[in-house]
């Protein structure tokens, strides 16, 4: 049976549903978020009974455990894909919360504490590539830009409710807040489970060269957006500090800055995007660079403004960290174009040590104000304009599409024995999604990956001797394999020496309908009338409407000859030839 390119239904309001129900998911999720992400150390204190210090001694301890789960959900992530990584992460957060609710003492203290470092690390360690899963094949700035103005909305609006809560209900309004942060993310991992529908193709060997550690473009990049991104995390520990403490400005200020920059995150991110869509990712970095070095320039000087006018001033100049913030979605789209597809998982969790350090690095500059005034306006500021400058000469070492923005270059090669692991996944899910409700359900859920591997891996090695005579041919989107085809002599009892065949010609479902079955197609072409064939023959599912229009559009017609293929134990189902001149 001839495997489709094209599905029987559209892919585009498959593609709608995922992005709905995943930017639907990140909104439940960081709701819950806001509504005690801000709480832990004071919940310990005043509903666990612990001391202050015995508080936030646990509570940075299970921090710490936390960073040691990135390069253990990478690679969760590169096997069983990001859905799968994000979905547990969410339980494992619900379990954290639900901890919490339960402590009396410092131990489920400490085990909230550990859970939740491990689930939130885990969380943004899969989800960037479950975003770049979800926008599909082209770039992802504007689906970035989207998920971060969403996941900005919520996390303010549940701050909003945890502070109404908890001045309506006192202290039960803690255990409130921890018990519909726990509903927020069993929620938001149901949602991702039972609505959120994204193939995935395993990649397991023969890949060591592309280790992480081994890129040093690659962790250049880390150590530039983690200095790229020290402003922002700056600007929401620093400013109270400066504002109440060094300024003695009014208290109302510092919560509406921060306001503000969220404000502006959630209005104007994809707008931001669609500005800055003819720059490179790296100029519009080096641009949210500048901002931010402009705003700690106008941050320093506000000591000699006056103070009836500072609160003005500082509200003016927040909008320069407010745009800054906005080139985020540009940043992190370029992380997720240069990681390299088979170990994309491991290079995006290695990227979020970027915002970890930046996080660390921020309290230790905002303890400098006691020195000086200046001072760590000065560091955040050099950062700023280290990283600007440093994107510069890394875009060279960057590959091109992911630094331009485009569509990484399409690439029709031979097929090799390394390909078969991606070969037989793309040979099942394509099955599944292409011929559901044409072919059993029962069949189709019960196709193995692994046999599929077997037999591709046989075939592409020269082990199965049905295969002399053949080539199969992959087509490479960047470093990924999306998509194959195989041809040769036709087995047809009317055939002759002259009469080739189109055996199969498949993609992976997310990169349906973007013109690379044509290129397969006319790939496969090539090599038929170059092996000498002057006819070509091809079967296909007699029900699959959409198949026969692709293949009729490509110059096959049928010619009139029926054969019927059984499946399973299901009826057998009925193909029909094809046929063209080479």
């Amino acid at each position: 049976m001839n495997i489709s390119a094209v599905k029987t239904r559209t892919p585009d309001s498959a593609s709608r549903r995922n992005r709905m129900a995943l930017l639907l998911a990140l909104g439940i999720d960081n709701f819950g978020s806001g509504l005690f992400l801000p709480l832990p150390v004071v919940y310990a204190t005043r509903i666990a009974g612990l001391p202050i210090g015995e508080a936030g001694a646990i509570i940075t301890i299970g921090t710490t455990a936390g960073l040691a789960i990135p390069p253990i959900a990478g690679r969760f992530v590169d096997r069983f894909g990001p859905r799968a990584v994000v979905i547990c992460a969410q339980f494992v957060q619900a379990a954290a919360a639900l901890a919490y609710f339960a402590a009396e003492g410092p131990l489920l203290v400490l085990i909230g504490a550990v859970l939740l470092a491990a689930g939130q690390q885990a969380f943004y360690s899969s989800l960037f590539a479950l975003i770049g899963d979800t926008a599909g094949p082209g770039p992802k700035d504007h689906t970035f830009a989207l998920a971060g103005m969403v996941r900005s909305a919520a996390f303010g609006l549940g701050g909003l409710c945890v502070g109404a809560l908890l001045a309506g209900a006192g202290p039960s309004g803690f255990r409130l807040a921890v018990a519909a942060d726990a509903i927020s993310f069993l929620a938001a991992g149901a949602l991702l489970l039972t609505m959120l529908r994204l193939p995935h193709t395993c990649h397991r060997s023969g890949h060591a060269s592309l280790n992480v550690l081994r890129n040093r473009p690659y962790l250049a990049l880390i150590v530039v957006s983690a200095l790229f991104g020290l402003a922002v995390d700056f600007f929401l520990v620093g400013i109270p500090v400066y504002v109440l403490e060094t300024l003695r400005g009014p208290s109302w200020l510092p919560g509406a800055m921060v306001a503000l920059v969220t404000a502006v995150g959630c209005l104007a991110a994809t707008s931001a995007v669609r500005a800055t869509r003819r720059l490179s990712r790296t100029t519009a970095m080096a641009c949210g660079a500048a901002l931010a070095v402009l705003w700690c320039l106008a941050s320093g000087v506000a000591v000699w403004v006056p103070p009836e006018s500072r609160p003005v001033f500082l509200l003016a100049t927040t909008v320069l960290i407010a745009a800054s913030n906005l080139m985020g979605a540009r940043a992190n789209a370029l992380a997720e174009a240069a990681a390299p597809r088979p170990l994309r998982g491991r290079y995006l969790a290695a990227f979020q040590y970027a915002f970890t350090a930046a996080g660390v690095a921020a309290p230790g500059i905002v303890a400098l104000f006691s020195v000086a005034s200046w001072l760590p306006w000065l560091i955040v500021g050099a950062c700023g304009a280290v990283a600007g400058i440093a994107l510069v000469p890394l875009s060279r070492y960057l590959p091109v599409h992911a630094v331009n923005g485009h569509t990484a270059p399409m690439m029709i090669r031979p097929a090799t024995p390394a390909d078969a692991d991606a070969i037989g996944e793309i040979h099942v899910r394509s099955w599944q999604a292409a011929y559901a409700g044409l072919v059993p359900a029962a069949y189709l859920d019960g196709m193995s990956v692994p046999s599929r591997q077997s037999y591709w891996r046989n075939r592409l090695d020269g082990t199965d001797a049905r295969a002399a005579g053949s080539a199969t041919f992959v087509a490479e989107n960047g470093d990924t394999v999306i998509g194959f085809g195989a041809c040769g002599p036709s087995h047809d009892r009317d055939a002759d020496g002259h009469l080739g065949a189109l055996y199969v010609l498949s993609l992976h479902p997310a990169h349906w309908r973007g013109g690379t079955g044509t290129l397969l197609h006319d790939r496969i072409i090539t090599a038929l009338r170059a092996a000498g064939h002057e006819r070509a023959t091809l079967w296909v599912l007699d029900g699959n409407t959409a198949a026969r229009t692709f293949y009729e559009k490509q110059g096959w017609t049928w010619d009139g000859t029926v054969r019927t293929e059984p499946i399973g134990d299901s009826p057998p189902l009925t193909e029909v030839r094809y046929t063209r001149a080479l």
